[in-house]
């Protein structure tokens, strides 16, 4: 595949900022970088009842369609626009509606599985994990499944404890071991303007200086 982008996976466990680092590379980098979400990509579980629906384990791989994450992935960073799937979480279905992505000179990947899948890191020129205390992402998940996902907090709350938790421990956080660098936040509260600084210089490297 002919690569016209510079790919930047960010992962890490739920809630450990990985959406708010990648808005925050947005912001600084508005006409080069676009957000590419893993999460938009959960399995369409409308043809089942809601009350089975809802037992479903999302922070499970198999969740993903990674075939069609993989495709539109490639898609993209060969310099294609792409019609992104749009997901409904409170009715666990996936919209007919879709979001339209122009390439842009970087796309940055963000998930908890971004580096689980040979293919998906077979993809990246750098990876970060972002590694923060499960304390700390509880209770940034429970404020963002609350307020954008329509969840009560006792659904949270066991989907913490019976999959969230579980899940993080098998099969995302043994992901760090295929990133390029792992930051803690609380440790080194420098490391986003180094960062993005290091992401500058690849542009430039890459034929594409910030504007």
């Amino acid at each position: 595949m002919e690569r016209s982008s510079i790919i930047v996976g960010i992962s890490g466990g739920s809630g450990s900022g990985k959406s708010w680092l990648a808005q925050r590379i947005q912001a600084q980098l508005p006409e080069e970088a676009v957000i590419f979400e893993q999460d938009w990509y959960y399995r369409d579980l409308s043809n089942l009842p809601i009350e089975v629906a809802e037992k479903n384990n999302f922070d499970h791989p198999d969740a993903i369609e990674i075939e069609l994450l993989f495709e539109q992935l490639s898609t993209l960073a060969s310099g294609q626009a792409i019609e992104a799937p749009e997901y409904r979480y409170a009715t666990y279905e996936r919209l007919a509606a879709t979001r339209r992505l122009e390439p842009r000179p970087l796309i940055l990947v963000e998930g908890i599985f971004a580096l689980h899948w040979k293919r998906i890191r077979s993809l990246m020129d750098t990876s970060l994990f972002i590694d923060v205390d499960s304390n700390t992402r509880r209770e940034r998940r429970l404020k963002r499944d609350r307020n954008n996902r329509g969840y009560s907090d006792a659904q949270i709350l066991k989907s913490w404890e019976r999959d969230t938790l579980p899940m993080h421990l098998q099969f995302v956080q043994p992901t760090a071991r295929f990133a390029d660098t792992i930051w803690n936040p609380s440790e080194d509260t420098a490391f986003e303007t180094t960062f993005l600084a290091d992401l500058q210089t690849r542009l430039a490297k890459n034929g594409n200086e910030p504007l």
